[in-house]
């Protein structure tokens, strides 16, 4: 599994999902910024904060700027009949004050 680090600004944060009886989540949106060539790229990235992880979205609200040490995952979900999807989950599991 890849992970990485993004540094960004949250810009929303949804409610808490309850998933199944034991599970649950909540996600956020950060922007990151990227300069190329002089010039400034956002991205708009969902975060996603589950199982034992969700206790670190506690506090977090818009407008923060954070350090997200997020694990990338992805999956194909293969439908009958139907087109095959693909799935990709940005998992934090460490928050840090932007340096």
């Amino acid at each position: 599994m890849a992970s990485t680090t993004l540094n960004g600004k949250i810009t929303k944060v949804f409610p808490k999902v309850q998933i199944t009886e034991t599970v649950s989540k909540i996600e956020m949106v950060i922007d990151t910024e990227e300069e190329n060539k002089g010039k400034i790229y956002t991205q708009t990235l969902l975060l996603t904060f589950s199982g034992k992880n969700i206790e670190l979205a506690k506090g977090l609200k818009v407008n923060d700027e954070k350090t997200f040490t997020v694990d990338i995952r992805g999956r194909v979900k293969e439908k009958q009949d139907s087109e095959t999807r693909y799935y990709t989950t940005l998992s934090v599991y460490r928050v840090e004050a932007l340096n």
